[in-house]
């Protein structure tokens, strides 16, 4: 068997139910608690260990995944993807797996915000230590008023959680969502113990700066400027 579910959906949870085991607490993770699942398996990107009895994956593209494991019945958790990608990001992600992918250069999306049309394109931080010096002055000027927010725990935050958002909606560009051939448990739609609890998790609160990266991404795509959002949010 394959259980999909994105990230935050409650695949671990859903598992422990079928092996009979508590998996109801609130706001807590159980990843820790399938020691046999492994990190190949958790978005298929270099093929499958098929080594598990039962195997858990953020893949729901069936044919993709009947095509690693032919044989292997599919079990796909349906859910809404803001929801669990937030819960996901809330219980670990801000602090542990994606904020070493917030590569979101500050000073480059600082200049570009209040670059003048006469001013030099800048791409690197190379272009930017080449700026003519009265250039330079001004931009160094300009940032320093506005550094203190950029090191502030929601900008950091809004960092984090663009980083999340940006890296799952490429995956499943590239592996489409696709439920053919799966059985579907739709958590909002369904009425049993396992739906009831992750309905549970994810009706929260979804947090501010989380929102906003949502926000930013749908509105603006992967290349939204952080810097002049958030900044623009403070004010």
């Amino acid at each position: 068997m394959i259980i999909g579910y994105f990230p935050g959906a409650g695949g671990n949870r859903y598992l422990r139910q079928l092996q009979g085991l508590e998996y109801s607490q609130d706001a807590v993770t159980y990843d820790i608690k399938n020691p046999l699942q492994t990190f190949t398996n958790r978005y298929m990107l270099n093929g499958i260990d098929d080594q598990a009895e039962i195997i858990l994956t953020h893949c729901l593209n069936a044919p993709r995944l009947k095509m690693l494991a032919p044989d292997r019945e599919l079990i796909f958790l349906a859910a809404d993807m803001k929801k669990c990608l937030h819960r996901e990001w809330a219980l670990e992600g801000h602090n542990n797996r994606y904020k070493s992918e917030s590569t979101v250069n500050v000073r480059i999306e600082h200049y570009n915000a209040i670059r003048d049309d006469s001013w030099p394109i800048v791409t690197t931080m190379e272009d930017l230590l080449a700026l003519p010096g009265h250039i330079a002055q001004e931009v160094d000027s300009s940032y320093s008023d506005i550094e203190v927010l950029h090191n502030s725990v929601e900008y950091q935050q809004l960092l984090s959680s663009f980083a999340t958002i940006k890296w799952h909606h490429n995956y499943y560009l590239q592996y489409p969502i696709d439920y053919r051939d799966a059985t579907v448990v739709d958590i909002d739609k369904e009425d049993t113990e396992f739906t009831q609890v992750m309905r549970r998790q994810l009706n929260v609160n979804i947090n501010p700066m989380f929102k906003l990266a949502w926000d930013s991404y749908i509105n603006f795509g992967p290349d939204a400027s952080l810097t002049e959002i958030y900044e623009r949010n403070k004010k």
